[in-house]
């Protein structure tokens, strides 16, 4: 089921088996990427280890604005009851950056779609 918040689509979605977010879908985006406050909660609940940093990356964002992020290894990503194995995400510093659903998940799967009249983000693995 997609939700709608401040002009975009989200979609529901459980990191690592143990955290749910809502994820904005960005075909733009090339990593999944999460703000701070999310990896530490992965952290705390030690879904995410030391060993699931793979470095660091400069990302650009839509303001054109360069920013260093960390490189990590989820060990999975469900949505709709899919779940995706070891997919690459981006740590962004600061709380107010956003979930982003970008392509280390989206080009892993078959195909997928938005259907906003009917509120569903569909994919097919």
């Amino acid at each position: 089921s997609l939700r709608q918040a401040g002009g975009v689509f989200q979609v529901p979605a459980t990191i690592n088996g143990e955290v749910k977010v809502y994820f904005i879908v960005d075909t733009g985006a090339s990593d999944v990427t999460l703000p701070e406050s999310i990896a530490q909660i992965l952290a705390d609940n030690g879904s995410l280890k030391k060993g699931d940093i793979v470095g660091k990356r400069n990302y650009r964002i839509a303001s054109g604005q360069t920013l260093e992020g960390t490189v990590i290894n989820l060990a999975s990503l469900e949505i709709g009851g899919y779940t995706l194995q070891n997919v690459r995400a981006v740590i962004v510093k600061g709380d107010d950056a956003p979930n982003l659903l970008g392509q280390s998940f989206l080009s892993r799967l078959k195909s997928w779609r938005l259907d906003t009249n009917a509120g569903r983000f569909e994919l097919t693995p």
